[in-house]
C-alpha cells in the first residue's frame, strides 16, 4: 500500500513538472499538515483528484491552515499563503 502511494506521488509530480504552462503560481487546497523527523509537510490537492506530499519551511508550516490555500511556483516554492504574498 505504501508502495502504491509512492508511485502515485512520483508520478504526480512528474506530471505536475512537465507542465509547460506552469509560470504562474498555481493554487493548491491543504488537505493536511504534519511533521516528521525535524521536516514540515503539507498535504495538498494535486491534478485529477490527487494529493501531493510537498515539504516547506518551518515557518510556513505554522501559517499554513488546514483547509487553506497555498501557492506554489513550478519549483513547490511557496509564493503565498491564503493569498498573502511571502
Amino acid at each position: 500500500m505504501r508502495l502504491l502511494i509512492q508511485l502515485i506521488f512520483v508520478f504526480a509530480l512528474a506530471g505536475c513538472a512537465s507542465r509547460s504552462d506552469s509560470a504562474e503560481p498555481v493554487a493548491r487546497a491543504v488537505l493536511e499538515k504534519y511533521e516528521q523527523g525535524g521536516r514540515y509537510y503539507v498535504s495538498v490537492t494535486g491534478p485529477s483528484d490527487s494529493i501531493i506530499q510537498v515539504e516547506v519551511e518551518e515557518a510556513e508550516w505554522e501559517e499554513i491552515k488546514k483547509g487553506g490555500t497555498v501557492f506554489f511556483d513550478e519549483d513547490w516554492d511557496v509564493t503565498a499563503i491564503d493569498g498573502y504574498e511571502r
